[in-house]
């Protein structure tokens, strides 16, 4: 496996020139151009052209970069049989209660698995309780604090009044 891993690492990047600048994707594309500087620079043997024979080894394509071979999963039963050295497991797209069970699966058979970064810290994310949404109960507190505040207010507001009629009584 760790040889397969070398070799994928060994492969030339063919990239196109200036995939520094903003905008220019970090693809080959081949120069057409009859005068274009990259295509003067390849004849120069000046970063590599894809060709012929430049091709991954049977025995590495269609692996993950980490170099084991991709299963992906839709429900718990598919995990089983699977080699934990050689095969990582892809979740495909399934709600949270499959992907809760599957985690958990995963991580009892001690397998890889490949589109989640830290499967134990995801698992705690995906078991949280979700915010509830506000009940009717919930609105009927909130419009009575309002109420209770805003008698409050008046309140306040007869207490000063008061304090001016008296104040003006005095003079």
């Amino acid at each position: 496996m760790k040889k397969l891993v070398r070799m994928r690492r060994k492969k030339p990047t063919q990239l196109r020139l200036n995939t520094v600048r903003a905008g220019i994707k970090e693809k080959w594309k081949k120069p057409k151009g009859k005068f274009g500087r990259r295509k003067k620079v390849l004849k120069t043997s000046k970063g590599e052209v894809p060709k012929q024979g430049r091709r991954m080894p049977n025995s590495l394509r269609g692996l993950h970069p980490s170099g084991m071979e991709i299963i992906e999963v839709e429900n718990v039963l598919q995990l089983n049989g699977l080699d934990p050295k050689t095969q990582g497991v892809k979740i495909r797209k399934v709600g949270n209660k499959k992907r809760i069970e599957i985690i958990k699966k995963a991580i009892e058979q001690k397998l890889v698995i490949l589109n989640v970064r830290k499967p134990e810290e995801k698992l705690k994310s995906l078991e949280k309780p979700k915010k509830t949404k506000k009940t009717e109960d919930t609105k009927k507190e909130k419009v009575a604090e309002k109420k209770s505040d805003s008698d409050k207010t008046t309140e306040k507001e007869s207490e000063l009044k008061k304090e001016k009629s008296k104040g003006a009584a005095e003079e």
